[in-house]
């Protein structure tokens, strides 16, 4: 019951649900790795998300950091591993989200949180 209170406590703006209704719709050609954004204007998990929130104002920031923060608890949590959406976008070695495609990581971890109620 404690954890369930402090989750709602805690739960930052965005969450697994909304950030799910963000990032699933984009095409997998519009993903990348290891940079926000690159030459071709492909994004990362966080790219799409700022982009989303309007940029790099400070608002924005915070929203998408409070929900990195959350990801990190996840995966703590979870996966007793620290990592966040940054690290399961750019690797395929963490803990279960080791499909071949940055999108189908993300969209996997974010899967997970929402199941786990994140």
């Amino acid at each position: 019951m404690f954890k369930k209170l402090w989750r709602k406590l805690t739960t930052p703006k965005l969450t697994a649900k909304k950030a799910l209704k963000i990032l699933a719709p984009i095409p997998e050609e519009k993903w990348t790795t290891h940079t926000l954004e690159d030459q071709q204007f492909r994004m990362c998990a966080l790219g799409h998300l700022n982009t989303h929130f309007g940029g790099n104002s400070h608002a924005n920031v915070v929203t998408v950091d409070e929900f990195n923060d959350h990801v990190l608890e996840f995966m703590q949590l979870e996966h007793e591993k620290y990592a966040n959406i940054a690290d399961v976008n750019d690797s395929d070695t963490i803990n279960g989200y080791t499909e071949d495609h940055p999108k189908k990581r993300v969209i996997h971890l974010l899967t997970d949180m929402q199941k786990a109620g994140f």
